[in-house]
């Protein structure tokens, strides 16, 4: 920082930042913009249940589709990445499922992804995952908080014991006398509505592997590369050398992209595995 800078506050400044002339001109490189050769798409089949069992996939006709590389299941790609579970250490004792980058035996949530579809276009691939065809035992849901711990309520994920996920008790004073000498008391319950970030660059992701160096570059818009460069060196099975992530513009996060999707690391598995 310069003498001038150090002297200066920005506190209600207008202050222009240095990569907007670049964006304006529409230089900016995002991970779509990225092309290599020999590139593929990948749509994925995702879950119409929030909890179904997976009785049986039968991808003959998706396989069989003009343009289409591959078909795979969460079966096919248990031996390539292995699952995680996703905690916070600060939250002590919170439990998590295993996950996986496409459901193996049961869907638990509404939109998992179940089977992976790998063509030439991604309008192929589409096409090949409305051909895919799942038969589902479907299951009870879990859609009320307030009774996911009732004794009737199934249990997502019966390894885990219950729905619980996670709790935490605070106290601090005396809240009950507090209770009793206030003057008003009111007591409501709320509900609030789903809240997310909605950025104009939605999750992208693009992975090359190269099967002579076993090595594996990603271009990937996210918020934490060194972080993501870790998870797939320990999932795929690679040393940490031999991956490496490159976030370029990114077109907003908000907070989403700073998490681990199954369907982002189901791409990277794909590319280890198809090469």
């Amino acid at each position: 920082m310069s003498r001038i800078e150090a002297g200066r506050s920005y506190i209600g400044e207008s202050v222009v930042r240095p990569q907007t002339a670049r964006l304006l001109a529409g230089r900016g490189v995002f991970t779509d913009d990225v092309i290599l050769p020999r590139l593929l798409h990948v749509a994925f089949l995702r879950s119409p249940h929030a909890h179904a069992r997976i009785v049986a996939i039968d991808t003959a006709e998706a396989t069989a589709l003009p343009g289409v590389a591959a078909v795979v299941t969460g079966e096919a790609m248990v031996s390539v990445c292995s699952g995680w579970v996703g905690t916070l250490a600060h939250f002590q004792g919170m439990k998590s499922a295993m996950q996986r980058p496409l459901a193996v035996g049961k869907a638990s949530w509404q939109g998992e992804p179940v089977a992976a579809v790998v063509a030439e276009s991604r309008a192929i691939a589409e096409d090949g995952v409305a051909r895919v065809r799942v038969t589902w035992d479907v299951l009870s849901a879990v859609t009320d908080p307030t009774t996911a711990l009732d004794p009737t309520t199934s249990v997502i994920h019966p390894e885990l014991g219950d729905n619980l996920a996670f709790e935490l008790s605070l106290t601090s004073g005396d809240p009950e006398a507090a209770f009793r000498q206030a003057d008003v008391v009111l007591s409501e319950t709320f509900t609030m509505g789903r809240h997310t970030g909605v950025p104009l660059e939605a999750r992208a992701i693009l992975a090359d592997f190269d099967p002579v160096e076993r090595r594996l570059t990603v271009y990937h818009s996210f918020q934490a590369p060194n972080m993501m460069q870790d998870i797939l060196a320990r999932h795929l099975g690679l040393p940490e050398q031999d991956v490496r992530v490159i976030c370029r513009d990114v077109g907003g996060s908000f907070g989403i992209k700073v998490h681990i999707y199954p369907d982002e690391m189901a791409t990277c598995a794909l590319s280890v595995m198809l090469g």
